[in-house]
């Protein structure tokens, strides 16, 4: 399981759930560090890279049953900080590679497209409430990178980012309907319960009704500032 803990240094490691709690440790001594964790650690398992190999193989790997349901409590308890995704969109024919020889397929999974229904789906599970989802992966990022109360919140002089959810809205993940690239997701087949409907880009409108219809362009590189 990853928890990728982040410190004020550059260096960065992957540990597994019980370090949580060296986390909490060190911070009652002030230490600055982070605790991330991402979808695929809480909803992939071992038996899934036994079942699909190359499409779920990524760094570290895949743990046990029990490890992803320790993980969400501890995501429940405010003890994660941040939930991300890595997006690595490797072609179908890259990861194809690796149902001969799983050494040659490379490490990583397409996730931004997945990430939020998967955690409203966790939601919808009991494993986590609207306000935990909104703060691991809104506003406590936004925290961490410097740039809250611009990002991260509804507030006046906020930028007037905005998610609007339909929380009983059902819809079973297909590589066919995808909008990345590579055309492939390692959830294919999963069935989500909670989906974006309308998302909203410093006042502008880039997704109605479940679909796209903002512009190239429209993005703004923000800079990172000191927490």
């Amino acid at each position: 399981m990853c928890l990728e803990i982040r410190s004020s240094s550059p260096s960065q490691v992957s540990l597994l759930p019980e370090t949580v709690w060296n986390v909490k440790r060190a911070r009652l001594e002030g230490v600055q560090v982070y605790v991330e964790t991402c979808p695929q650690y809480l909803y992939l398992t071992a038996e899934d890279v036994k079942k699909k190999g190359p499409w779920v193989k990524f760094a570290p790997p895949a743990r046990s049953k029990e490890t992803v349901s320790e993980t969400w409590r501890l995501l429940q308890r405010g003890l994660i900080d941040i939930v991300s995704t890595d997006h690595a969109p490797y072609s179908k024919e890259a990861k194809e590679a690796g149902l001969k020889d799983m050494l040659a397929a490379p490490n990583g999974v397409p996730g931004l497209e997945t990430l939020l229904p998967l955690l409203l789906t966790g939601v919808n599970e009991g494993h986590l409430g609207l306000e935990m989802l909104a703060a691991v992966v809104s506003e406590n990022p936004a925290r961490i990178f410097g740039i809250y109360p611009k990002k991260g919140v509804l507030l006046p002089g906020s930028d007037g980012d905005l998610v609007i959810v339909d929380l009983k809205q059902r819809k079973r993940i297909r590589n066919e309907e995808l909008l990345t690239a590579c055309g492939w997701s390692p959830y294919e087949g999963y069935e989500v319960v909670g989906m974006p409907t309308l998302s909203v880009i410093r006042g502008n409108v880039v997704l109605e009704e479940g679909e796209v219809v903002g512009h190239e362009g429209l993005g703004r590189f923000i800079h990172r500032l000191s927490p």
